[in-house]
């Protein structure tokens, strides 16, 4: 089936691949876009995907360790910075660092979390060490932190937060926190990669049309599949704004700031808005090239000019028929305005003097 807006084939699937698909990986294949929308979709799709999706990443940890010293007598050693060398750990705090930035989080509450890993030596640390609850799970408890030589205990405190691509540790230091909070560089982007590539496709005996075919690779803390939904669903939403442009005005109001505009009555804030539409050209109807002609044949070029008309005024006007008639006053309607309508006087445009 095919589907077609104002001259504009537009896409009527999109195929993920049941062969290649898993947790992590997805190829998908969308078509026909015209040419050169595949690689205008793509493109932006690829960018929203790889820097703006939601996920979760440790911001801070806190380690410490205790073993045996150079005496052979218990040593605790608190880490106070990246260089610290921790008793019974193979690896320095840089290297652990490296490791724990690799652990793959999804955190079911809105506000940051702490959580604890308690280990004791020798043997292998692993994500799955992590003490869980019903806050957060780690989605890949396999990955190796470090490894304890000897007979230590190896404590670790982890901060943690929601957040969209990526945050330098310097953005992590939180003057709140105890002195010996060490800040990591936090990665917060599911999406670990993304390709595209735009193919030719046919429609009917056209083969001059734009496949495009995504593949996404995630962390798995989310399917492919949502991230796709989720990345188009940000672009939706700020392509919504010029969308509705006439609807909400060249300035969207900010959620919970008063406008100046609320401060006066509603019968002036309304009087105002029907003032501003009137004073708009046809075009903004976005009329057939028939009724356009038609009416600025008449001399009526502003909606104002329009909506004082009848429909019994504009079948008078020469090639203007009822399919144009019902066209204009479906558009009226979107605008809240309609034919015939008592304009007061108030709403004309001051006219210079």
């Amino acid at each position: 089936m095919r589907i077609r807006w104002r001259g504009f084939e537009l896409p009527t699937q999109v195929l993920l691949d049941p062969k290649t698909k898993t947790d992590r990986y997805g190829k998908f294949s969308i078509e026909p876009f015209e040419r050169g929308y595949g690689v205008t979709i793509g493109n932006s799709l690829r960018r929203v995907l790889i820097s703006s999706l939601e996920g979760a990443a440790v911001t801070s940890i806190r380690v410490s360790a205790t073993g045996s010293g150079d005496e052979g007598k218990p040593q605790t050693v608190v880490a106070s910075h990246e260089f610290t060398a921790l008793p019974g750990v193979h690896e320095d705090v840089t290297d652990l660092i490296l490791n724990i930035k690799e652990i793959r989080l999804k955190i079911h509450v809105d506000e940051p979390i702490t959580f604890k890993l308690d280990k004791q030596g020798p043997g292998t640390v692993t994500a799955g060490d992590i003490q869980r609850d019903e806050r957060f799970s780690v989605v890949n408890p396999e990955l190796v932190l470090c490894q304890l030589t000897g007979p230590c205990q190896l404590s670790i405190q982890f901060g943690a937060r929601k957040g969209r691509g990526y945050r330098m540790a310097e953005e992590n230091i939180n003057a709140e926190l105890p002195v010996d909070t060490i800040p990591v560089d936090s990665i917060y982007s599911p999406v670990r990669r993304v390709r595209y590539r735009v193919e030719n496709t046919r429609v009917g005996q056209q083969t001059d049309f734009d496949r495009l075919v995504l593949e996404i690779w995630t962390d798995g803390t989310v399917t492919p599949e949502l991230a796709l939904v989720e990345a188009s669903t940000i672009l939706r939403k700020h392509f919504n704004p010029f969308v509705k442009y006439f609807e909400l005005g060249k300035q969207i109001e900010a959620a919970g700031v008063m406008p100046a505009a609320q401060l006066e009555t509603g019968e002036d804030t309304q009087l105002k808005e029907l003032r501003e539409k009137l004073k708009l050209p046809i075009s903004v109807l976005d009329p057939s090239a028939r009724a356009e002609n038609c009416l600025a044949a008449a001399n009526i070029h502003m909606l104002g000019d329009l909506v004082r008309l009848s429909e019994t005024d504009l079948l008078k006007i020469k090639n203007f028929g009822r399919t144009s008639m019902t066209e204009i006053k479906k558009k009226l309607g979107d605008l809240g305005l309609s034919l015939g309508m008592e304009v007061p006087a108030e709403t004309q445009a001051p006219t210079a003097s």
